[in-house]
């Protein structure tokens, strides 16, 4: 049966029932259509979403691209283009507002130059003023550094200064003891 049957049932039961009828099939119809267009958006979001392969792809695209952009304001930084770039070099350059912002727009904040300096020469700190670093290398290690520190590398952190601690400690306790027997 098709529904002009049960309307002709429901039309001599009176107005009310005959509004209630249709309100009826139009929820249904309206809900149908709601539960359908679901599946279709539903299918179609997970289709469209990259898989692991494609997001890893596009990751390591991205990066490239960022670290070509660093090097080239690297490039732009290293005033006698020897192709490596100095401490002095790096600290000039980052009181020069263009180059701060160019960093900056790529998600890099520089606050103090030496310390990041120090840091991307892996952790030299208090290099020579004339340790020069390759651009490409630099490029790879700020683009590295950018970002906000995880809680693995915080807790890392931690750990570590906790080791030089106690390696610090024993020191301290070994060279009190031979200067004691003295």
């Amino acid at each position: 049966k098709n529904w002009e049957d049960v309307w002709r049932l429901v039309k001599p039961l009176g107005w009310f029932t005959m509004a209630a009828f249709l309100f009826y099939i139009s929820f249904f119809i309206v809900a149908l259509m709601n539960i359908l267009t679901g599946i279709f958006v539903d299918s179609a979001m997970k289709h469209s979403k990259p898989d692991d392969k494609e997001a890893l792809l596009e990751h390591r695209k991205r990066l490239k691209e960022e670290t070509e952009e660093v090097i080239c304001i690297l490039q732009a930084i290293d005033i006698n283009e020897d192709g490596t770039l100095e401490r002095s070099e790096f600290r000039e350059a980052m009181q020069n507002e263009r180059i701060s912002h160019a960093l900056s727009a790529l998600g890099i904040d520089i606050k103090h130059a030496d310390t990041f300096f120090d840091t991307l020469v892996d952790g030299n700190a208090g290099g020579a003023e004339d340790q020069a670093v390759d651009l490409e290398h630099l490029g790879r290690q700020i683009v590295r550094l950018k970002g906000n520190a995880t809680s693995v590398d915080l807790h890392a952190l931690i750990s570590q200064t906790r080791a030089l601690q106690v390696d610090m400690a024993r020191l301290t306790a070994k060279i009190e003891g031979k200067q004691a027997e003295r």
